[in-house]
């Protein structure tokens, strides 16, 4: 059936008709495979369940990601394969474009298509969702029906798409086929060609060398709408079509080429040059047919258009512009008179010398810029060494000032901030050698304080001091006065900072002294007060609160000099938490007579130590605690905390006030130091 067909290696056959198509196809790639041939079965409306053993590995175009590849491998491998568009359901395949059949038809020996045209009466009407053959079709058959054998019935509907010539074809062959990358808009563009071979690209873009000279063609290529026949027409660049040009604009084709010391193509003799080559330089005299003295002979770039690949390159094109010629052709369109064009000449000649003035301003130009750059690049050299130098740590190097302006001004400025920098780091050591100095401080008042409390039998005890800087004026401390007796003192130097940790240390040396001479706390605090008036300056004080417990009495004895009050909660049902602030003055006032008053108005008073009951001495730092929109913590709720737990135990009532005065905090600053001392009666022995 092949050769009763005709059908050749590199055939696009396309089987069209009312029926039977598919038994056709299968009986063809069939004998095909028989015959060596690779065969691609593939339709463009649809097909009925296919035949694995005829046809072939079936491959659907949505189903793989690359679908040539696939493709390719199975032809390689099998020798035969089908592509569809999509599976509608197992018995009904739908196709693929006309267009796709294009693209696919070089990777087969033979390429069979079931489709559906518009060849005869005897065929059935297209429906719209039914595509015509591909254009790259070269043989149809048109099947009406099948014999016993498979043979059709009427072999006149077999027929190979014919070739009809117009013209001459002097300069290439006719095409026989379009190339599959032609669409349904058809070509139009240029393409090149050496003698009778089309031009190629190999995948750069200029025309590859040869023989012969290079010769352009204007190649438009349109389809029927049935896609059943195309017109290719070429109109060959040649001596007519380059007259024409030159007539029409004055512009001279030379010639075309690879390089400019190629041969000449005819159209160069036709143009009057009286060199058998393109001169070197651009710019020549010459006599042409116009009568130009002074011509440009430049080269442009055309862009055709590879007819097999469609690549594009580029093809050099030698022209000669002459521009008197130019100007008289276009001042001879407008009209103009012998009088206007001499008027005219004059002002070409005018302007060339405002072009000459142009070039001295620019060369001008051109030496004030190297100046300027020159300046730029010497004070931009000098930045850089600068900040070179300074980058190794040379403070002391100074960048030179050639002048006034921004770059200098900028030169100016990077030496204040070198000299600045130098003082800056200067300083910076200083604040180190202080910041190590006050850690030093700081580390020395910490180891003042009692580093932890004294076991005394029946009492439960718990302090902490945070001063709000490295060092502060707060203190605190415990005193062992004997077997079951103790000592508590909660103290607040005026002021922050070194001089308020001053006057704290000399407190505790008083303190360690008096405590063992003094029973009475309120005598003592007489004493003491006494002693540091006269060593305090005139603008620092001391508050404090020095209490004494007496375990076997079961007494607390305390007295209060100006210092914040004790709170006392008494284990009651239910518990109450009391302020207790017993009249006092503070201490190291220097002012006449006030240490007489001083001891006047100083009370102490003595409570009964019961089971359960707990005391808080606290400094001012506690209750004045500043959250960050100016809200005190208050007595009032420090009071209330310790009523609500002070079953907590000593530790976990002080944590417990500790973590309530940060959450009022929220982190602002702090203004004052925080000493607290909790004490709690517990049940002893011999109780």
């Amino acid at each position: 059936m092949l050769r009763a067909f005709g059908i050749l290696r590199g055939d696009v056959v396309a089987v069209v008709g009312a029926g039977g198509k598919t038994t056709l196809v299968y009986r063809l790639a069939s004998e095909a495979r028989a015959a060596g041939l690779t065969v691609l079965v593939t339709t463009t409306t649809h097909m009925g369940a296919l035949d694995d053993e005829v046809t072939g590995p079936v491959l659907v175009d949505g189903e793989s990601a690359d679908t040539l590849v696939a493709l390719g491998e199975a032809l390689a491998g099998e020798g035969r394969a089908t592509l569809l568009g999509r599976r509608l359901r197992p018995d009904k395949l739908e196709g693929i474009a006309p267009a796709r059949v294009d693209v696919l038809a070089p990777l087969a020996d033979l390429v069979l298509v079931e489709a559906d045209g518009a060849r005869g009466r005897s065929l059935k009407v297209p429906a719209p969702h039914e595509p015509v053959i591909p254009a790259s079709t070269t043989l149809v058959v048109v099947v009406c029906a099948l014999d016993a054998l498979g043979q059709p019935l009427d072999e006149d509907r077999v027929h190979r798409t014919s070739l009809v010539r117009a013209g001459a074809w002097a300069h290439l062959p006719a095409p026989d086929r379009l190339p599959s990358w032609i669409g349904q808009g058809g070509f139009a563009d240029v393409i090149a060609h050496r003698g009778a071979t089309i031009v190629g690209i190999n995948g750069d873009a200029a025309v590859p060398a040869g023989s012969e000279p290079v010769e352009l063609v204007v190649r438009a290529v349109a389809q029927s709408r049935s896609h059943d026949w195309s017109v290719i027409a070429d109109v060959p660049l040649d001596e007519t079509i380059w007259s024409s040009i030159e007539d029409s604009t004055g512009i001279t084709m030379l010639s075309l080429g690879d390089t400019r010391d190629g041969a000449l193509a005819s159209a160069a003799a036709a143009a009057g040059a009286t060199a058998a080559a393109i001169p070197s330089s651009w710019i020549r005299k010459v006599v042409t047919r116009g009568g130009g003295k002074w011509v440009l002979e430049p080269y442009i770039f055309v862009r055709f258009q590879d007819w097999a690949s469609r690549s594009t390159g580029l093809v050099k094109v030698y022209i000669r512009i002459a521009p008197d010629e130019m100007y008289r052709r276009i001042a001879a369109a407008q009209g103009s008179s012998s009088q206007n064009q001499n008027m005219a000449q004059a002002t070409i000649v005018v302007l060339g010398l405002i072009g000459i003035l142009f070039i001295i301003i620019e060369g001008a130009a051109l030496a004030m810029g190297w100046a300027l750059a020159r300046s730029i690049t010497r004070s931009v050299h000098a930045l850089f060494t600068g900040t070179e130098r300074l980058r190794l740590g040379d403070l002391g190097h100074r960048i030179p000032i050639w002048s006034r302006d921004q770059l200098g001004e900028l030169a100016e400025s990077f030496n204040a901030m070198t000299a600045n920098l130098e003082t800056l780091l200067e300083q910076q050591a200083e604040k180190r050698r202080l910041e190590e100095e006050l850690r030093i401080a700081r580390e020395i008042q910490m180891s003042l304080l009692p580093r932890q409390a004294p076991p005394i039998a029946g009492l439960s005890l718990a302090a902490f001091c945070e001063p709000a800087r490295e060092v502060g004026g707060d203190y605190y401390d415990f005193f062992v006065l004997g077997p079951g007796r103790l000592g508590m003192l909660v103290a607040d130097v005026a002021g922050k900072g070194t001089s308020a940790a001053l006057y704290m240390a000399e407190l505790k040396g008083l303190m360690l002294s008096l405590s063992q001479i003094h029973e009475s706390p309120r005598t003592l605090l007489v004493e003491v007060n006494r002693i540091i008036a006269h060593n305090l300056d005139s603008r620092s004080f001391i508050t404090m609160t020095y209490a004494v417990v007496d375990v076997p009495k079961r007494t607390l004895t305390y007295a209060r000099a100006g210092h914040t009050p004790l709170i006392h909660r008494t284990t009651a049902s239910p518990p109450v938490a009391t302020l207790i602030a017993p009249n006092g003055m503070v201490v190291g006032l220097q002012l006449d007579g006030l240490e007489h008053k001083f001891e006047e108005l100083l009370e102490e008073e003595t409570l009964p130590l019961v089971d359960g009951d707990v005391f808080v001495l606290y400094t001012d730092g506690v209750s004045e605690a500043m959250s960050g929109d100016g809200e005190l913590y208050g007595e009032e709720r420090l009071r209330s905390l310790v009523e609500e737990h002070g079953g907590l135990g000593s530790d976990g009532l002080r944590e417990r006030i500790a973590r309530d005065v940060e959450l009022h905090v929220a982190g602002a600053d702090r203004h004052d130091d925080m000493t607290m001392i909790v004490v709690t009666v517990e049940r002893t022995a011999g109780a």
